[in-house]
């Protein structure tokens, strides 16, 4: 028992570091736009794993029960984006996203705030109920903060 559990635990960590190697980071810039606004950007390759497709659907499950209202007023948006597109290119660039990753940009005031989810997204997206409360509640702080 004790060696399928250390097997196991070694098993993820090998899964989450090579599906991902992004810290978590917030980083703030200056924009163009005055619009207080949050992007949710979940970055994702061509060929995704069964974490990194349940990452897609919790995130977009939080979206959709608790913050309709704000997606469809546009406070919130949620892009997937695929790294392997050379369309996405300067985006994941920009976020130095290159496999599944999972980011809040947060634009108040004409300034820009990046959030890096990534790990969260990885050590809870097992768990729909705890991945929601606690994906919801960094979101409801980035709600305030507009």
């Amino acid at each position: 028992m004790k060696i399928t559990h250390i097997l196991v635990t070694i098993f993820l960590a090998l899964i989450t570091t090579s599906c991902h190697g992004q810290s978590t980071r917030q980083d703030k810039s200056v924009v163009s736009t005055s619009i207080s606004k949050i992007q949710v950007l979940n970055f994702h390759s061509t060929h995704r794993c069964v974490t990194c497709k349940r990452i897609t659907k919790n995130t977009e499950h939080v979206l959709r029960t608790n913050f309709a209202e704000q997606v469809n007023a546009g406070v919130i948006t949620f892009s997937k984006l695929n790294v392997d597109q050379k369309l996405n290119e300067q985006i994941a660039e920009k976020y130095k996203a290159f496999g599944t990753a999972l980011f809040l940009s947060v634009t108040s005031k004409g300034e820009e705030t990046i959030i890096n989810l990534t790990d969260l997204a990885y050590m809870k997206s097992k768990n729909l109920k705890v991945y929601t409360r606690a994906l919801s509640e960094i979101i409801r702080q980035q709600l305030e903060r507009l």
